[in-house]
Order: C-alpha cells, then sequence, then structure tokens
C-alpha cells in the first residue's frame, strides 16, 4: 500500500511528467523534418540491470552490509507516432527484484564461535536472493532527435505500475535466512534474516532511457540505451539480528525497485507515415 508521503512524491512526479509532456509538444509548433519514418511499432526489449542495494538501519554493531545485485527484465511495448518523432508507448513485461547480505568479522571473544588457538575464526556469510518476481506496466513518453554528429538519439522518460509476487491471495509472503555453525556437536545459530512482502502490492516507479536509435531499410529500428529506475515506494521489508555474540547487533532492512543498466529494444514498424 502506498503511504501518503508515497502518494503526495507519486502526484508530484505525475505533474511533473505531464508539464514536460506539454512544454515539449507545445514547443514544436513549426514543422519540421521527421527522423525516422515509422508511425506504429510493437517493441521488444530486454534489459540488463544491476539493483540498488538494501537499505539497511542498525542498531548495535554494524556487521550486516549489502551489494548491488544483477537482474533483467523482459518488456513488450506498443509506440504510436504523434508528431515531430515524439510517440506515446505503451507495455508490459516482467522482471526479478533481487537482493544481497553479507558479512565478514572475526569473531568475537566471549563467543562460542571464538577459540584459543591463536587464530581468529572468521565468520562470514555472501548470498543472493532471487525471489522477487514483479509485473511491469510502463507508460511513457518517447522522442527522436538528432545532435550534431548526424547521429540518432532517443530519450524516453516514463512511469511505470508494478506488481509483486503475482499470485490470486494478497496474503503476505515471508522468507527466511539463518545461517549457524557446528561447535562440538551442536549446532549453534550466529544470524537470521526475515523479508516479508505482500502479494499484489503495487508499487509505482519512474524511469529514464538514454540512447542512440538506428533504422533497418525497412523501417524497423534498434535501440541500445542506458536505463534508470526510482521508485519510492517499498516492495518489501524486513528485519535481522546476530546472535550469541557478547554485543546487540541488529536492524532492518528495506528493497525499492532502484536500478541502473542497459536495455537493447527492437521495433517492429506495423505502419509507415505517409510519404515513406
Amino acid at each position: 500500500m502506498m503511504t501518503k508521503k508515497n502518494m503526495y512524491q507519486f502526484k508530484s512526479m505525475a505533474v511533473i511528467w505531464l508539464c514536460f509532456c506539454s512544454f515539449s509538444l507545445k514547443a514544436q509548433t513549426n514543422p519540421t523534418d521527421e527522423l525516422l519514418g515509422f508511425n506504429r511499432q510493437w517493441r521488444f526489449s530486454a534489459a540488463a540491470v544491476a539493483f540498488n542495494k538494501l537499505k539497511l538501519s542498525h542498531q548495535g554493531t554494524e556487521h550486516l552490509l549489502s551489494l548491488p545485485t544483477l537482474s533483467g527484465e523482459l518488456t513488450v511495448s506498443y509506440l504510436h507516432h504523434i508528431k515531430n518523432d515524439f510517440s506515446l508507448v505503451l507495455g508490459a513485461g516482467l522482471g526479478v527484484a533481487p537482493y544481497n547480505i553479507k558479512f565478514r568479522f572475526d569473531a568475537p571473544e566471549g563467543s562460542p564461535f571464538h577459540f584459543d588457538n591463536g587464530k581468529p575464526f572468521e565468520l562470514q556469510l555472501f548470498h543472493n536472493e532471487y525471489d522477487g518476481l514483479y509485473f511491469q506496466i510502463p507508460v511513457s513518453l518517447h522522442k527522436v532527435f538528432r545532435t550534431s554528429d548526424k547521429h540518432n538519439y532517443s530519450l524516453e522518460l516514463g512511469t511505470k505500475l508494478n506488481l509483486q509476487n503475482i499470485e490470486p491471495a494478497a496474503l503476505p509472503y515471508q522468507w527466511e535466512y539463518s545461517s549457524e555453525y557446528e561447535i562440538n556437536g551442536n549446532n549453534v545459530p550466529l544470524f537470521t534474516s526475515s523479508q516479508t512482502t505482500n502479494k499484489g502490492i503495487a508499487a509505482m516507479s519512474y524511469f529514464a532511457k538514454l540512447g542512440i536509435i538506428r533504422s533497418t531499410v525497412n523501417q524497423h529500428t534498434l535501440e541500445y540505451r542506458l536505463i534508470f529506475n526510482w521508485s519510492p515506494s517499498a516492495i518489501r521489508k524486513g528485519s535481522y539480528e546476530f546472535q550469541n555474540l557478547p554485543y546487540t547487533s541488529r536492524g532492518t532492512t528495506e528493497q525499492h525497485i532502484n536500478f541502473i543498466g542497459f536495455e537493447f529494444t527492437y521495433g517492429l514498424t506495423t505502419l509507415l507515415r505517409l510519404g515513406e
């Protein structure tokens, strides 16, 4: 569920985006040469992205860390040209929101993991989790422009509706992870973490894509673009705790659909502009 703060952020971003669209279209009052010849397209996109690390809040000693995680998105969309190389794009796709947790430190004195043999015993974990499937519905404004180097570039700005964990029942899904060591024949727990996601949760995000666009003889297109995605809404929240240590080390975790990446898009032109 979106909070009042997130709703305000969404409305603010929506107003800015709509103002940009309106200003961009009105600014082109005089007819100009169209750079490309497509009028309508089916577009197929594949993206390799790096999701941002988890947002961590610590209490006590800060042992837990998080790193960016590689993932991907697949999208099918429909483009309709408006005027002067401005187009509206509506799509649907799938993505995976992974995350990473890690720690590495020497077992402290006073814990069952510390052995008095002259050598420190290292406690460590490196774990990636890929359970965050989401369905996305992007809506955007696409613009083609040319610079002095005679190359065609594209800029796309838009919003997405992301539906996390596509299942009928809107019930919380909880994932737990634990780490333990065997000491003198007994399993001694060291670390536990739990993450909770509401099935069917809707999270808004906002994106920008910038890159090169090239056309084939039949006015199909190839696009190579950098993508940036940001969301104010958390798709999962959780907590963690280290156990059997002589001090406190625990906290909370939070994840958003925030990433940067590279996208390849093939545009299958179904209708050319008049005169093509």
